[in-house]
């Protein structure tokens, strides 16, 4: 039988590849013979372990080196999906477009390769997913309630469960709206006067983000989305900072789920009303241009068929002399070219189609976010 010096107890740490995961100590236990630690939660992920020992009594040294070893977690469906916000719908009666909010997960929460999101209503509509945090809805009928669910998914499957959000019928949303939003450039302070209806009206929620630079996306999905809470009584919001550059949204939200969703102030939005620019209109503005443009460039190369080229003066000029010696001499002329010929004419086509290959490449952004999920 082993006495205790014999035997050996041991400690580990654990090191992610990910730098979103701290390192963390395990505890190493006994099972079935052999020395046992518990699997991390985060699926799909890289480990380093580091491995130390000691003979099994109290004053016994740990060993300076360690042993190192490597493992990975098993890649899986989401765990969960993400969380839509309080009342988290801006609907746009003027281009009936639908526009829904998020919390996103986190990257060591993706699970497997291909990570996206699924927003569908329950009348059969899906969303476009326009960032890490938003999606739109074309053509939204506000005389209908519904139903809005958001899945996570990756290249495993859908997450199991689903978030929702309940948006009721929209034909009186502004009466279920704050008024008159207004951001103090002098004191940081947002206000807006109550809701027109007030029955039944429990509080406000105030929301905030990073306008985005590109516009095909809202709020600029790599910073945080923050919140605020406040009663019904209150009526302006004192930020600590300046957010000028931030679009903000208050939410009004009443017992019976009758709000009228997000209303909107900041770079994103026209000053005099709450309607948000470039979604609806800029789709149909995108292939309105992308139409024009390629009208104008057939119509660039039929006229390109007709053109006609006219040379500077004197530069066929020796073409008349050569002509003349050619029966008389076995050297053909020198035939010179007149200096008036600017060496922007001349271009040298290999360099230029590659010049021209690599920057159609540069130009090509490929989203992140749009996805072709399963019909659900």
């Amino acid at each position: 039988m082993a006495s205790s010096e014999d035997k050996l107890k041991w400690r580990a740490l654990l090191l992610p590849r990910n730098p979103r995961i701290d390192e963390m100590k395990v505890k190493v236990f006994e099972k079935m013979d052999q020395h046992c630690f518990e699997i991390p939660r985060y699926q799909n992920q890289t480990y380093e372990v580091r491995l130390w020992c000691a003979f099994d009594n109290e004053n016994a040294p740990w060993t300076s080196d360690y042993y190192a070893r490597y493992f990975s977690t098993e890649a899986s469906v989401p765990d969960r999906p993400p969380v839509f916000l309080h009342n988290g719908f801006f609907y746009n009666s003027e281009e009936r477009t639908m526009l829904v909010f998020w919390l996103p997960l986190h990257k060591v929460e993706y699970t497997a390769p291909d990570f996206a999101y699924i927003v569908q209503s329950d009348l059969g509509k899906k969303a476009l997913i326009v960032s890490n945090n938003s999606a739109i809805f074309l053509d939204w009928d506000p005389s209908i309630a519904a139903t809005i669910s958001i899945w996570s998914q990756n290249s495993l499957g859908l997450s199991v469960n689903s978030s929702e959000l309940k948006v009721p019928i929209l034909t009186n949303s502004e009466r279920h709206q704050a008024q008159e939003l207004e951001y103090h450039l002098k004191t940081d302070i947002m206000s807006w006067r109550p809701p027109k209806d007030e029955e039944n009206l429990t509080d406000y929620m105030v929301f905030w983000c990073s306008a985005a630079k590109n516009n095909s996306q809202f709020c600029d999905d790599t910073r945080p989305l923050k919140k605020k809470r406040l009663e019904k009584s209150v009526n302006e919001l004192h930020f600590n900072e300046s957010v000028a550059q931030y679009n903000k949204a208050v939410v009004a939200r009443y017992r019976d789920n009758s709000g009228g969703g997000m209303r909107w102030i900041g770079p994103s939005f026209s000053e005099k009303s709450s309607n948000i620019l470039g979604f609806g209109t800029g789709f149909v503005l995108l292939l309105a241009v992308l139409a024009r443009l390629s009208i104008v460039c057939f119509r660039r190369l039929q006229k390109c068929k007709e053109v006609e080229v006219e040379l500077p003066v004197g530069i066929l000029d020796a073409m008349d002399g050569w002509k003349e010696s050619v029966e008389t001499a076995d050297t053909p002329p020198i035939i010179t070219f007149p200096a008036s010929v600017s060496p922007k004419g001349l271009v040298d086509i290999k360099s230029f189609l590659e010049e021209t290959s690599r920057q159609e490449v540069e130009d090509t952004i490929v989203s992140p976010y749009v996805s072709v999920g399963p019909v659900l």
